[in-house]
């Protein structure tokens, strides 16, 4: 459970679904605060997939 009482994951192909049908040349990513350790995985996986 994170801090706040709350957390979202989702797989990196439910990140890039829309962008991959839609044939994106382009995909911009933000994040809200800076990743804590669990996160920090998490992002990888996203840098990896794209």
């Amino acid at each position: 459970m994170h801090e706040y009482g709350y957390e979202t994951l989702v797989h990196p192909r439910e990140v890039f679904a829309e962008a991959i049908v839609d044939r994106a040349t382009v995909v911009i990513i933000a994040h809200n605060h800076l990743p804590d350790r669990a996160e920090a995985g998490w992002t990888s996986e996203i840098k990896a997939a794209w």
